[in-house]
């Protein structure tokens, strides 16, 4: 009996659907930040650390897996997407670096005084997890249109399965 078709891009769907999900809360979460004015709006900050920790455990690792493992497999087998590897790299570089930033302000949270500057520094805070959602959400999209779509097109059913383990 024939074995079915590899589907690269549903694969790359559900193996990103765990940090999808993720970020989403994350993303949710950002939304709903305020200065905490009573004991209860601490639980919006417990929250914002603990998917932070989330990411740093889950989607951190996963990017530099990508880096070392899956994009340069990927080039070697289908050269033309060279490009497309080293843009996708520069987004995680991005993802890190935005990241950081963010663990950095939301430390600073504890640290500053004065009702105006943590106004100020919950607005950055805000921006910063609006534009990691947003850049998680696109680069998933370009993997998907600007790697996946042409692997999926180009590779042998062996090479494929070997993608497979790579995600």
């Amino acid at each position: 009996m024939a074995k079915p078709p590899l589907d690269l891009i549903a694969a790359h769907e559900d193996a990103h659907h765990t940090a999808a999900l993720l970020m989403e809360r994350f993303h949710e979460a950002m939304i709903h930040l305020s200065l905490p004015r009573r004991a209860g709006e601490l639980a919006q900050w417990s929250l914002i650390q603990t998917l932070m920790r989330a990411i740093a455990k889950e989607i951190l690792p996963h990017l530099e897996h990508e880096e070392l493992h899956l994009y340069p497999f990927l080039v070697s087998h289908v050269p033309k997407l060279e490009a497309v590897a080293k843009y996708l790299i520069g987004e995680h570089e991005d993802f890190r670096e935005t990241f950081s930033e963010l663990n950095l302000r939301a430390k600073d949270f504890k640290t500053v005084s004065g009702q105006l500057e943590r106004e100020k520094l919950i607005l950055r805070i805000q921006q910063g997890g609006t534009y990691l959602f947003f850049l998680f959400r696109n680069h998933i999209r370009a993997e998907r249109e600007g790697l996946f779509r042409v692997v999926e097109e180009t590779l042998k059913p062996e090479e494929k399965a070997e993608v497979l383990s790579l995600l």
